[in-house]
């Protein structure tokens, strides 16, 4: 359960790149910042200060961090990544293609609230998953709204996510197919 008297925390998990669209998630949650919502975004992945995209999430990165409504805490191993998920309430993912998406299901997988883009697997992993809510890859003001909508009721998170994905991707499930 989120923690009273703290702002609901969403992850991202990712490579820092355009095509993850951290830039564009930062301006969205400056506009929630702005609007009045107490919400923060953890941004966990690497980054290369070498290219231009990457200087430019840096920069946007140091600011939003200053007026609080985004930290970047750059990449993490395996343990330390499972507990930035537990102390998430919940994550955001919205690519513009994903293959996989492996970070989705592991975000399920710990019963976290998803908002992602319909593209690639990210369509197979959420379908009929309570908590987990898809947008057209341009669909930034229905992603918003969704965000708004969440923050509004409590941030509640799904109940019954993580059993699924166990039922779906567990190894011995896998192995069984």
């Amino acid at each position: 359960q989120h923690p009273p008297g703290s702002p609901p925390r969403l992850i991202n998990v990712g490579v820092i790149s355009p095509l993850k669209r951290q830039l564009e998630l930062l301006a969205l949650f400056k506009r929630l910042h702005e609007q009045g919502h107490a919400c923060q975004i953890e941004f966990v992945g690497s980054v290369s200060a070498r290219e231009a995209d990457g200087r430019e999430f840096l920069h946007a990165i140091h600011q939003a961090g200053a007026h609080g409504y985004a930290i970047y805490s750059g990449p993490k191993e395996e343990g330390a990544l499972i507990e930035a998920f537990d102390h998430a309430d919940g994550s955001v993912h919205f690519s513009t293609a994903e293959s996989f998406g492996l970070v989705v299901a592991e975000a399920l997988s710990r019963n976290l609230k998803f908002f992602g883009a319909r593209v690639g697997g990210i369509v197979d992993i959420a379908a009929s998953v309570e908590g987990a809510e898809l947008f057209e890859s341009d669909d930034w003001h229905g992603l918003e709204e969704a965000l708004v909508r969440w923050l509004r009721e409590g941030c509640p998170r799904p109940r019954n996510a993580a059993q699924i994905m166990m039922e779906r991707y567990h190894p011995r499930v896998i192995a069984q197919r």
